[in-house]
């Protein structure tokens, strides 16, 4: 399989979180591959979704465009809540974001309050600069360090400081699973739960969160994606269908900092998304 052959990609990552393309540098690249249907899901934020609708409007092949946004949760895990909107609605989980980006710039504070202590002294105004927009994350940090020379690379900046557990991390306040669930349902989105393997739950625990969570309105589960194995990937199609959950999927694509992850191919072209997964949920939100 080629890259080009997978037509759909519902997980992806712009400048204005912590991806390296920009929204019209992504549709530019998904055109080129002649995909049919892409999501921005960035995190935290719906910055970057006017530039991206603008970018596929001029497009001569068309692609369906959803707007999107991954929002962490809170839970005994790492759990990740991404909202599917329409074009004409996805503003109305802004003032659930605006909640959002004040607590990731208490913990981008605290980490660069970290660094400075530790002696790399740097400050967000360097971050936001290079960010180049207001919503700034950890890989913009890590930026700034390899910029300054305390690191050589952007994969030591967070084996050094910034990954879990290490010398400047912090973590992120987030809301319960439910709430965020919630949010997104009654601003007229579609609810999924992320790349459910890196939550670590096992299949019976997963399966108890997203059934108490269909009562918030949940859509679906994010069964197909980059790191997912055929069999977790099969797992999480049935747990899907029992739980009278769409199955979606996307490569969790953040262009340079993770290389690995191609668009649309996912790792080494393990990713294939049916084009039924869009179908339906272009579908759901009346945009087909």
């Amino acid at each position: 399989m080629t890259q080009a052959a997978n037509k759909t990609d519902l997980h992806i990552h712009s400048t204005f979180s912590d991806g390296s393309y920009t929204p019209a540098g992504i549709i530019g690249l998904a055109a080129g591959l002649e995909m049919d249907a892409i999501a921005l899901t960035d995190h935290d934020t719906i910055s970057g979704i006017e530039d991206a609708l603008r970018a596929a409007g001029g497009l001569r092949r068309p692609i369906a465009f959803i707007p999107g946004v991954e929002i962490s949760a809170t839970y005994k895990c790492s759990l990740h809540i991404i909202g599917y909107f329409r074009p004409d609605n996805y503003r109305n989980i802004g003032e659930f974001i605006d909640i959002m980006n004040r607590e990731r710039d208490i913990r981008n504070l605290g980490i660069i309050d970290r660094l400075n202590g530790l002696g790399v002294d740097i400050t967000a105004e360097e971050v936001a600069e290079i960010a180049g927009k207001k919503v700034f994350g950890r890989p913009h940090i890590a930026a700034v360090l390899v910029r300054r020379g305390f690191v050589p690379t952007l994969a030591s900046a967070f084996n050094e400081y910034l990954s879990g557990g290490r010398k400047a991390y912090v973590g992120k306040r987030s809301l319960p699973p439910g709430e965020c669930v919630a949010a997104i349902a009654e601003a007229g989105g579609l609810p999924v739960i992320a790349h459910p393997s890196q939550t670590g739950l096992r299949l019976r625990e997963l399966a108890e969160l997203a059934k108490a969570l269909t009562a918030n309105g949940l859509y679906g589960l994010e069964a197909y994606y980059s790191e997912h194995t055929k069999t977790e990937t099969e797992k999480y199609l049935k747990l899907a269908g029992d739980l009278g959950l769409q199955a979606t999927g996307g490569s969790d694509f953040h262009g340079d900092y993770r290389k690995h992850v191609k668009l649309g191919s996912g790792r080494d072209n393990n990713l294939f998304i049916p084009d039924g997964v869009a179908d339906k949920m272009l579908s759901a939100l009346r945009l087909r």
